[in-house]
């Protein structure tokens, strides 16, 4: 269904993702799609794979919000007991850090992502990649 959509490429297989899509209003959705897709074949905890779709939703939307790119970029991987995420946007705009989120001006995504995931971070080069770890397994 998915493959259809304009500025859409994804690889699935059982350990890693990789998507590539045009930034635009659609990208948080085929980010969460994509995720959603791959997760299902991942040994992780319901809450967990909630969780990563909740913040790759965020950081896409960042990168589509934020960036002056074209491309955004989402790859994940499976490792022993982490996964690792990352978003990559071919845009150099605002470079992302977490604040207090605040009702009128928004800033949930970044935070949320500090709040739930083992380690993020935030690398610029000729683009921006935002990445996170997080447990396959609940931490609660």
């Amino acid at each position: 269904m998915h493959e259809q959509l304009v500025g859409w490429q994804h690889e699935v297989a059982s350990d890693a993702l990789y998507v590539r899509m045009e930034r635009g209003r659609d990208a948080p959705a085929l980010g969460r799609a994509a995720v959603a897709e791959w997760s299902e074949g991942l040994p992780l905890e319901p809450d967990v794979s909630d969780l990563l779709r909740l913040l790759v939703s965020e950081l896409v939307t960042n990168a589509v919000r934020h960036s002056a790119g074209t491309r955004i970029t989402l790859a994940g991987l499976l490792s022993d007991d982490q996964i690792l995420v990352t978003v990559t946007d071919s845009g150099v705009g605002e470079l992302p850090v977490a604040r207090e989120p605040d009702l009128a001006r928004g800033g949930y995504g970044l935070h949320l992502v500090d709040t739930f995931a083992r380690e993020w971070g935030v690398e610029r080069a000729e683009d921006t990649r935002v990445w996170f770890t997080m447990p396959v397994a609940s931490t609660h």
